[in-house]
């Protein structure tokens, strides 16, 4: 009994090993799935964190009291249109929010100015639409008044007056 015993305990011994092995190796590959599904857990929750920390900080900013609500109104092929300009001075900023602007035509893109004693002054190219709803542009200062017209889709040195688009008075300063 002992020339059999021995074996079949060798060969219980061997599957028993074996089996752990293959238990161990297939627990390692789970915790390493697991461990990639949380890595991409903690970078959405971040994304997710950071999301929420740029909506709080462009409330705060619209709720400023130093920050002004600027209508640009639609005119010429956008008449019925607008777009809302959140200004603050005193923190030297400015966004912009498309609101009803429609998209610009393929090849074109919008472009914000601010007039300064008469002279045009880029505030920068905007998108429309945009994922942002809300698009920082150039904070001009001393500007009367933010206008926007339809520019080559790189943007233009001086604006296409003659497709201004919106415009809106800016609160004096």
């Amino acid at each position: 009994s002992g020339r059999v015993l021995w074996p079949l305990a060798t060969g219980f011994t061997l599957l028993w090993g074996v089996y752990g092995a293959m238990k161990t190796d297939i627990q390692h590959q789970e915790l390493r799935e697991l461990e990639g599904k949380y890595g991409v857990l903690q970078k959405e929750c971040e994304a997710h964190r950071h999301s929420i920390q740029t909506q709080a900080d462009l409330a705060s900013f619209i709720q400023h009291r130093h920050t002004s609500k600027i209508i640009l109104n639609g005119i010429a092929m956008c008449e019925g249109h607008y777009a809302v300009a959140y200004w603050n001075p005193a923190a030297e900023q400015c966004y912009l929010d498309m609101g009803s602007m429609p998209p610009a035509p393929k090849g074109k893109s919008y472009q914000v100015w601010g007039d300064v004693d008469g002279k045009m002054v880029s505030a920068g190219i905007v998108k429309c639409p945009s994922r942002n709803p809300l698009q920082e542009i150039k904070f001009i200062r001393k500007a009367s008044s933010l206008n926007i017209t339809l520019e080559p889709e790189s943007g233009s040195k001086e604006p296409t007056v003659d497709l201004l688009q919106a415009n809106g008075l800016v609160a004096s300063n």
